[in-house]
Parts: C-alpha cells; structure tokens; sequence
C-alpha cells in the first residue's frame, strides 16, 4: 500500500529494489497520511531503516505511536543541522532524502550542509504550482551545483485544481550511483517507473 501523495514511495522502492536502506524524511507529518500523505511508511513496511524530522509536535507524537522508525520534532531553521543529526544518530549516506518543509523550505537550504551528507536519490517539494517560481530556479541551480541531476522534473500529481496536473517536485539523482540524464519533464507520477524503465532498456 502506498501512503505517498505523488508515488514517491513508489517510484523508491521501484529504484532500489533491496530493502537494507536508510531514509531521512524532512517534514514527514503525522507519518501516515497528515497533513498531505508520507514518503517513507511504505519503505518502512518494506523493511527500511530511517530518520523522520517535522516541526509539529502533535505529528511527531501520533508518527512515534504507529511507527518503527524515529521521529524527532525540530525546527531545521533554528539548529545546526550537522550537530543535530549526529546527536540523533543520522548517518551520513543517505539512500533517500524526502524535502518537503513548506514555507521554510528556502532558509533551510540556504544553509544545508551538502558537504556532509551524500544522497542517492531525493525528492524536493518545490510547489512551482504555488508561483514559486524563484525558488523553483534556486534549488534547482543548488542541486546541480552540488553535482546532483534531475531525473524527473516538475512531477507532478492531480487533485489540487480541478483535477488539472500540477507539478510539486523534482527528483533527483546522485550519478555515482544512478548516471542518468533527466528523463522526462512534467510527468504524471504514475507514467514514473514506466518511463524510467524504457529509458533504462534504451541504454
């Protein structure tokens, strides 16, 4: 059973295959289904091993009643981040990074510290279909200057508007373990694995 809101637990479980993983999940809410579904309680399910962060404290309270892994209740815009992640035990090699923090989105990753972590696969919540155009553009030159590669740009899911497509998220790949270019841009998340997997059969 997926519990995501775009198919990113999915698409994760899809990409890696064996479930001997780590996830940290950055705004993981309640850990089931609040306040827009979670990323990584399928994994869990499956047997991964993870680290979840919100700034509520009513979800970390449900998340750390129904769920195996940890969660922990902080604010990432007022604490060192590397402190802080070690103080909780995260490692440094992440399979799965989860970003999806709202409105403090922006001042987190102005001071992420990149050089301390290594990520295989992310999912980065960018709501362009809110008009955030500018953070769109950041975070994408940040990525890519921290020698990250768009796999899938601008997925999108229906729903929000109408049932219209909006794209929320980009997807990304570290290339010493996946070298593959962007596939696909504004992608129904549910065409996902099929589009990866014909491009992985064309190479």
């Amino acid at each position: 059973m997926a519990y995501s809101q775009a198919g990113q637990d999915i698409f994760v479980n899809h990409l890696f295959k064996d479930p001997n993983r780590f996830f940290l999940d950055f705004g993981c809410g309640d850990g089931i289904n609040k306040p827009c579904g979670n990323n990584t309680m399928f994994l869990e399910q499956m047997g991964w091993n993870g680290i979840s962060i919100d700034i509520n404290p009513d979800y970390i309270n449900r998340f750390n009643q129904t769920r195996k892994t940890k969660a922990y209740c902080i604010d990432l815009t007022k604490v060192d981040i590397v402190k802080t992640m070690e103080e909780i035990g995260c490692p440094r090699s992440i399979d799965y990074f989860s970003f999806d923090i709202d409105d403090a989105t922006l001042r987190v990753l102005n001071n992420f510290p990149f050089d301390y972590f290594e990520f295989k696969f992310i999912t980065f919540e960018h709501d362009l279909y809110r008009g955030q155009y500018a953070l769109k553009a950041f975070s994408n030159k940040l990525f890519e200057d921290q020698g990250y590669r768009l796999l899938f740009e601008n997925v999108s899911f229906s729903g929000v508007r109408d049932n219209e497509l909006v794209a929320v998220e980009d997807w990304y790949v570290n290339p010493k373990f996946f070298d593959y270019p962007c596939i696909k841009k504004g992608a129904d998340s549910r065409s996902l694995i099929y589009e990866y997997e014909k491009f992985k059969d064309s190479i």
